[in-house]
């Protein structure tokens, strides 16, 4: 089991899932649904929860995803003529290395949320989150933050190669 199975028992997670019944437990709402219908009339709270609850679920299912990849990584099927056992590979390592990357993108997302930075979604970032005055006074995120950042950084440029990408 990975860690990212355990996500779903998160004491962050559970909080702010707590936080959800509380603050809508006054509004109808369809829970599965993927956005609140235009008459529905938020407080800025309600507001503030629903947006780290909507960064929090993607961010946990990007994670999963990850484990997901894992697994297809060793799932070729031989019977498939269109592509080649170094094409599945080739594929699925590339794209497990852009879900890391998406995956730090939804971190950096959930924090703008949680600490309610009010950082338009297109302009965040690494280094205007970890440069955040809020940011920098929470040594904990801060931290973890950076190292996400700097793992990623070792590992990004690791791609495999394919060999009818050479020209000669």
């Amino acid at each position: 089991m990975s860690k990212f199975s355990e996500l779903d028992r998160n004491a962050f997670l559970l909080s702010v899932l707590e936080d959800v019944e509380v603050a809508f437990s006054d509004i109808k709402v369809d829970r599965l649904a993927i956005e609140l219908s235009d008459d529905v009339e938020l407080s800025e709270y309600q507001y503030y929860i629903q947006k780290v609850g909507f960064y929090l679920v993607h961010t946990i299912s990007w994670c999963k995803q990850l484990d997901l990849a894992i697994e297809l990584l060793s799932n070729f099927d031989y019977s498939k003529k269109e592509a080649s056992r170094a094409d599945h590979l080739i594929y699925n390592i590339e794209n497990y290395l852009i879900r890391i990357k998406s995956v730090h993108d939804r971190v950096l997302q959930l924090v703008n949320a949680v600490f309610h930075l009010c950082i338009n979604e297109a302009n965040v970032n690494h280094g205007v989150i970890v440069s955040n005055y809020k940011v920098q006074h929470r040594p904990e995120i801060l931290m973890a933050v950076k190292a996400i950042g700097k793992y990623l950084r070792e590992h990004e440029q690791i791609r495999p190669y394919h060999s009818s990408s050479f020209v000669t």
